[in-house]
């Protein structure tokens, strides 16, 4: 992916968005000899994002970061915790509040093709938020519709395109103008660019820096590639099975990563730069979420795992200021608690 390493500067500011202890578990059905059991997929995370920051919140899949997204936009209901956006309670909004929280914040989708109603042209599918909220007349909607449609970089004609006359990076930037309309200050992207070719990734990247300086707008972007959040956010949060294990400025993270985690992740992208992809950086498969390790989570595949890591789970400590991880033994040199060297990062980052 041809984009620039760039973060541009954090944002002073109360934050617009807070996550308090914010838990989502899904019970699964028991049987007649089984105990009920369940998901955790967000296991209490907190997190505060100021007015005009990115956030980027990486992990492999299954860590719970889109389950996190959805609960962001109000999509799924909170097991326990709460979910603030700008001075509304997501889980309690109702009626007017509602309405204002729709508004507020918007959500950017993965696939454009499945997000866009194939048998609807473009411009209905851009009409259908402005007359469900009620905006404007007829002619100021349709005045709105061309102005999104050209902070993206398309003309009006695409008003009367199907989605099937379009591109993939068309279709995307259709999907950014929609989330725009409704004029929010929070826009969640969920691996904004993981549907393109690189051709066109970095042109979106560059379309939603733009976009975000050109209106204040504050975001969430969720995605595996660390590439994405280097180049679009201030700072970036660690998932692993449901929890954070590591919260940093964008480029203390990669210039110092503390977890060992945090550290495979970045080793596995710089694999895949030089061509190797598929070479996973941590050996073995993550736990099952149903069944998740006692004590850290990560414990079984960490190259500095002590025997006190299976047996309790360590806070989140700050080491610096802006940066947190979840791991008293982070100073450790690959290796050192294990042995057998389940993972020689030293290696995997030499190349």
């Amino acid at each position: 992916m041809a984009v620039e390493t760039r973060t541009v500067p954090h944002a002073a500011g109360s934050p617009i968005l807070r996550i308090t202890d914010v838990m989502k578990y899904y019970p699964l059905r028991g049987g007649l000899f089984r105990p009920r059991r369940q998901v955790r997929s967000v296991d209490g995370i907190s997190l505060a994002v100021a007015k005009g920051e990115s956030l980027g919140l990486v992990g492999e899949s299954g860590c719970g970061k889109s389950t996190l997204a959805r609960l962001i936009l109000g999509m799924s209901s909170l097991t326990s915790g709460h979910i603030d956006i700008d001075g509304i309670d997501v889980s309690s909004a109702e009626g007017g509040e509602r309405r204002r929280l729709r508004r507020t914040v918007q959500l950017v989708f993965q696939d454009p093709f499945s997000a866009l109603d194939p048998r609807m042209t473009i411009g209905r599918s851009l009409y259908a938020p402005l007359s469900q909220n009620r905006i404007g007349t007829r002619s100021e909607r349709l005045q709105r519709i061309i102005r999104a449609l050209d902070d993206v970089g398309l003309d009006s004609s695409f008003i009367n395109r199907f989605p099937s006359q379009c591109s993939g990076g068309q279709l995307q930037r259709v999907v950014i103008a929609r989330a725009l309309l409704l004029e929010p200050q929070v826009l969640v992207c969920d691996e904004p660019t993981s549907a393109l070719d690189s051709s066109m990734r970095s042109q979106i990247l560059n379309l939603l820096a733009s976009l975000r300086k050109r209106y204040d707008l504050t975001l969430v972007v969720i995605s595996h590639d660390l590439r994405v959040v280097h180049y679009l956010c201030d700072r970036v949060a660690v998932m692993y099975l449901g929890r954070i294990v590591e919260v940093a400025e964008s480029e203390e993270l990669f210039a110092n990563p503390l977890h060992p985690y945090t550290r495979s992740l970045i080793n596995a992208s710089m694999l895949e730069e030089k061509g190797l992809e598929g070479c996973a950086m941590a050996r073995g498969e993550p736990p099952s979420p149903i069944a998740p390790p006692s004590g850290c989570s990560f414990h079984p595949r960490c190259p500095i795992a002590r025997p006190a890591c299976s047996r309790s789970l360590p806070e989140l400590i700050a080491t610096s200021e802006g940066h947190q991880v979840r791991c008293p033994y982070h100073a450790a040199a690959p290796g050192e608690g294990d042995p057998a060297g389940r993972l020689d990062m030293a290696a995997a980052s030499s190349g």
